[in-house]
């Protein structure tokens, strides 16, 4: 593991739960594996949580959406333009984060590839 990523795990670890993380294409990654600056979702309703990880994502140059819920991530991913990453709180009110990745990869299978 890289330094750069060593900070970040450890940042985004004093969050209140595990994350859920999947890139837009359906594959899964890690906490430290954000990859370039691009646009990305969080999905927690923990305001400590959020200000943590948000913080430490604009820190890196990626551009940050927030969402406090499963539903309004679940709307926001449909949105044209929607954020290529999206990392997801497991338990939230209303709809959890595995909820969220499930109607993701339905999305994503009823699409055609891109390329």
């Amino acid at each position: 593991m890289q330094p750069r990523e060593r900070r970040a795990s450890a940042e985004i670890s004093q969050g209140t739960g595990p994350f859920a993380a999947f890139l837009g294409c359906g594959q899964f990654a890690s906490c430290t594996e954000v990859g370039p600056a691009m646009r990305k979702l969080i999905a927690d309703d923990d305001l400590t949580s959020r200000t943590v990880l948000a913080a430490a994502l604009r820190r890196e140059g990626h551009e940050v959406a927030i969402t406090t819920n499963g539903l309004e991530a679940w709307q926001a991913l449909q949105q044209p333009g929607a954020p290529e990453l999206a990392i997801l709180d497991w338990m939230m009110p209303g709809m959890d984060g595995l909820e969220v990745t499930s109607r993701v990869r339905v999305l994503q299978s009823e699409r055609p590839p891109t390329s």
